[in-house]
């Protein structure tokens, strides 16, 4: 297959938008927050002359992988049409975890051609010279090799565009682990990438972290804030500047509402006479709670098939145990039927 390719212009990166109207959480209007982030992607691809866009993966749904609402998927499509038509069909995206299912709507958007989900793309300068080869690693592929172009060491960049948690030894974490985490350190099919910039996670960095491989990794965040009550995330662009033969790599703030107008103040929820310690706790326990049913999902639908499925249950960290026991009894029950 053809490597895609980019010739020149901006290509920004957005991470998860978990594209829903089924879920409500503590927002006010998690319905209107999709629309409004939808528009302002599209607003933000017009103003930059965008090239191309390409997302980090859970583009669609949250809990489930098939809007019901269909309403809300036609604005889902006619958003993804509309970028189509600004970048010249130069729209990809990485597959995440909440991707995937019996013919899913990312499915069906990659079907369509509202999509490409591909290995390999190249953006070009504007002598049609490669700058940065774009790997695009989905979920649960972390270990295909990657194919590196053939050219002398520093004369590209590769750059890995995943979904997935990864880690580096020795670096503080700021945000709550999951059960898949990947030691980049380790990932000897990375050796030679340069950067990696990764969805999944929905808090962002707030700085590019090296390990002792050289190998940079950032996380985006999640712009519609599905559970996390973060502040803002990140627009990450890649664009070659001609004045100075290179291409130039940015992330700047989305520029997110205010959290206060965004979500239910957190004294609406049962935490009366809750310390704030207290609170931070109860959001970290809903938090792992959200990563178990997230592991549970991926069970069920056979995209963790090794070892003890029960076991990977229970090795989810601080998760209570009668969580756990409710998790297991429902996977049994799945086995069962």
């Amino acid at each position: 297959m053809a490597i895609e390719k980019i010739k020149g212009g901006k290509v920004l990166i957005f991470g998860d938008l978990h594209l829903t109207s089924a879920f409500e959480g503590q927002h006010k209007d998690y319905t209107r927050e999709c629309y409004e982030i939808m528009d302002e992607i599209t607003k933000k691809v017009d103003d930059a002359g965008a090239s191309a866009v390409i997302f980090l993966g859970d583009l669609i749904g949250r809990t489930e992988t098939n809007l019901k609402d269909r309403q809300f998927l036609m604005r889902v499509m006619l958003f993804l049409k509309r970028l189509n038509v600004k970048t010249g069909g130069k729209v990809y995206s990485v597959k995440g975890n909440h991707d995937f299912g019996a013919f899913s709507d990312f499915d069906m958007m990659c079907g369509l051609g509202y999509l490409k989900n591909v290995n390999e793309v190249d953006y070009l300068n504007d002598s049609g010279e490669l700058e940065v080869r774009f790997h695009l690693v989905n979920y649960g592929d972390e270990k295909r090799e990657l194919k590196f172009p053939k050219t002398e060491k520093g004369a590209v960049s590769n750059v890995v565009l995943a979904h997935a948690d990864f880690h580096i030894e020795g670096t503080a974490d700021w945000y709550l682990p999951t059960a898949q985490r990947l030691d980049l350190d380790r990932m000897k099919n990375f050796r030679g990438v340069d950067l990696v910039i990764c969805g999944h996670i929905h808090h962002p960095s707030q700085e590019i972290l090296y390990g002792a491989e050289g190998i940079g990794l950032f996380y985006v965040g999640s712009p519609t804030r599905s559970v996390e009550r973060i502040e803002d995330c990140w627009v990450v662009s890649f664009e070659y500047v001609s004045s100075d033969s290179s291409t130039e790599y940015k992330a700047e703030p989305f520029g997110l509402r205010p959290v206060s107008e965004v979500f239910y103040p957190k004294e609406a929820f049962d935490i009366t006479g809750m310390s704030e310690e207290e609170v931070e706790a109860l959001e970290e326990q809903e938090s792992r709670l959200q990563r178990l049913e997230d592991i549970v999902s991926e069970i069920i639908e056979g995209r963790l098939t090794t070892g003890d499925i029960f076991a990977q249950v229970r090795a989810v960290p601080v998760v209570e145990d009668r969580i756990k026991d409710i998790a297991c009894d429902y996977l049994r029950k799945a086995i069962d039927e």
